[in-house]
């Protein structure tokens, strides 16, 4: 009897699990299909609007050279990462620059469409350009072995360097993305 019982128990709780289950399926693909919904109307409004340049080509175009380390040595990480974007921005017009906002989301142009510039893109961003850095620390690294062989003030500053580069626990995207949206000059579009 007690076996009965609980079988019977165990039984309307397997139904209602699978009905619930079934419920929570489609609620997730309403939500889902919504979401894509707004996302395609959103960059489908932007269909008939180009760049002249890829976002990636865009990334690849930017040069850090010296000036931009000695940025990294004197701020901080966030403010060193922007200044540099900054000086890279300046010399570019407003079509090279593979960027728009709208309804307050950023997005970028990319294999001749729009695409929204999430969170993830944007530490990719940061990544490919702190790769950049790195890389541009070991050019002069090279360029510059006598001095740091000799020079105690070269070295110094070179620690220096190294230190604030590989330590960005301060580092913030949301920071660094809403300095960026100001950098590029983007209003609005309705």
């Amino acid at each position: 009897m007690l076996n009965d019982e609980l079988l019977n128990t165990i039984k309307d709780l397997q139904s209602k699990y699978e009905t619930l289950e079934i419920k929570f399926n489609k609620l997730e693909q309403e939500i889902n299909s919504g979401y894509n919904k707004k996302r395609k109307d959103l960059v489908d409004r932007f269909d008939n609007i180009t760049k002249d340049i890829n976002y990636s080509d865009f990334i690849d175009k930017i040069e850090i050279n010296n000036e931009h380390l000695q940025l990294y040595f004197d701020l901080t990480y966030d403010d060193a990462f922007v200044k540099t974007i900054e000086r890279v921005v300046s010399f570019m017009s407003a079509e090279e620059i593979p960027f728009i906002m709208s309804d307050k989301k950023l997005m970028y142009f990319e294999n001749n469409k729009w695409e929204i510039w999430n969170k993830t893109e944007i530490e990719n961003f940061i990544y490919k350009i702190h790769h950049k850095i790195i890389q541009q620390i070991l050019f002069w690294q090279q360029e510059h072995v006598e001095e740091l062989e000799h020079k105690e003030t070269s070295q110094q500053w070179f620690h220096g360097l190294l230190r604030k580069v590989t330590n960005r626990k301060s580092s913030s995207t949301d920071k660094i993305k809403k300095r960026l949206i100001s950098i590029f000059n983007l209003k609005n579009i309705e």
